[in-house]
């Protein structure tokens, strides 16, 4: 993904000074707005999406996809650490 961020000019990489093993990443200010530009469709549409569900429904989501990412973190760990 930073591959591709990068070949697209939305991203750099910055090697660290103190750990040659670290490497930075860091935004183009400049292709900021052009990002937001392209993802402003995605994001409309989940708006809409959204507006389908009644609070209560759209927290249960928001728990879903927060516990989600937390199992997937810790199956991730889980597999790196062997």
């Amino acid at each position: 993904m930073i591959d591709r961020l990068e070949k697209a000019a939305f991203a750099y990489r910055e090697p660290s000074k103190s750990d040659r093993r670290q490497v930075f990443v860091t935004a183009v200010h400049e292709r900021a707005q052009q990002a937001v530009d392209l993802y402003a469709p995605l994001f409309t549409r989940i708006s809409r999406v959204l507006t389908a569900y009644t609070d209560e429904q759209v927290e249960t989501l928001r728990r879903f996809a927060e516990q989600t990412v937390q199992a997937l973190r810790e199956e991730t760990d889980r597999l790196t650490e062997g």
